[in-house]
């Protein structure tokens, strides 16, 4: 038996020694491979087309003007690129975006960044240079991807940013067309955190407004054209916070060392916090309704939000949810104003 044992142990050791062998003698290389052009492709749609209602204001998908390109997230544009192309620039490095940008009809772009050492809350570049062309004063736990739409009334666009507290309407120049309120109580943005972020503001064609959804499950709806709120109060989710799942997350020394990567990358957080820990909120609960954007149909101005089930769901009730939920609802008419209301789960 003991001669057995040491064969297999001598067999491993080989093993070993020329696996590293071959490791050693394989040329490594850090620059990336490269690729010729793709053969054209033959792809071809099949079944009918879904056809979206045409909306003055939303306008076509040429562009990114959401966060998913438009309203309910479809990802697509309407637009062709050559199969090969390359980075033309890079610039405000220690901006944290996540969300990423959003552009306008001739291609600047706008974001917001999340807790940024700089006093900024929507920064504008232009899309050819990639220098900033403007920003606006104010910092927040971030409001997401911004929306750009157009406006009737002027012929041009606008953009239209909310975080938790206020909700803006920009023109691409970066002057004020309206500031408001959003219905929610401001809060110490020191201890906000992932609950008071604001995923970016969404269009809702029935009520030619925008609708504003926070990590905390509340909801408000303003007026496009005046910032007006249409609501009596915000509308707030019946979920409970996620279950935290502490026991999924990566090792305490795995996201210290990224925590510290992260803060050479993009500066420390203003708040306090930690990038890395904050992610991990939003992946495996750590006080939220709501981790993510949301949809609302052109064509039936119907709001879809994947947020959490109401405690007891679970068969417990903790003040904590296990499940998750997918909202369908409604903005309807009641006497001189609007209320929002589920119409499925």
């Amino acid at each position: 038996m003991g001669r057995i044992i040491r064969f297999f142990l001598y067999g491993f050791l080989i093993a070993s020694i020329v696996g590293l062998v071959i490791l050693w003698r394989t040329p490594f290389s850090l620059k990336p491979r490269a690729f010729g052009p793709p053969e054209q492709s033959t792809w071809k749609p099949v079944g009918p087309r879904i056809v979206r209602a045409e909306n003055q204001v939303t306008g076509f998908g040429a562009y990114f003007k959401s966060l998913h390109s438009d309203s309910h997230n479809s990802d697509e544009v309407l637009t062709a690129i050559a199969p090969m192309f390359e980075q033309a620039w890079s610039t405000e490095s220690f901006m944290y975006v996540p969300e990423g940008p959003t552009m306008d009809a001739m291609g600047n772009l706008y974001f917001s960044p999340i807790t940024p050492n700089e006093n900024v809350m929507l920064v504008s570049l232009d899309g050819n240079t990639g220098e900033r062309r403007w920003a606006l004063k104010g910092r927040d736990n971030g409001g997401g991807a911004p929306i750009i739409l157009n406006s009737p009334e002027t012929g041009k666009q606008v953009i239209y940013y909310g975080n938790y507290v206020k909700a803006y309407a920009v023109r691409l120049d970066g002057s004020i067309i309206w500031e408001a309120l959003t219905g929610l109580d401001d809060y110490d943005i020191k201890e906000g955190g992932l609950p008071k972020h604001n995923f970016g503001l969404n269009y809702l064609p029935k009520a030619d407004a925008l609708v504003g959804l926070t990590g905390n499950g509340s909801i408000y709806v303003l007026d496009r054209k005046t910032g007006k709120q249409l609501l009596a109060t915000p509308f707030v989710l019946p979920g409970a916070n996620a279950k935290p799942e502490k026991n999924k997350r990566p090792k305490e020394f795995i996201c210290n060392r990224i925590n510290n990567v992260m803060n050479d990358a993009f500066l420390p957080m203003f708040n306090g916090k930690e990038r890395f820990d904050t992610m991990l909120d939003a992946l495996f609960g750590g006080g939220t309704k709501v981790a993510n954007y949301f949809a609302i149909d052109v064509n039936t101005s119907r709001i879809f939000i994947a947020a959490t089930s109401p405690d007891g769901d679970d068969g417990r009730i903790d003040n904590i949810s296990e499940y998750g939920g997918l909202y369908a609802l409604d903005l309807v008419t009641k006497a001189d104003a609007y209320e929002l209301k589920i119409v499925a789960k």
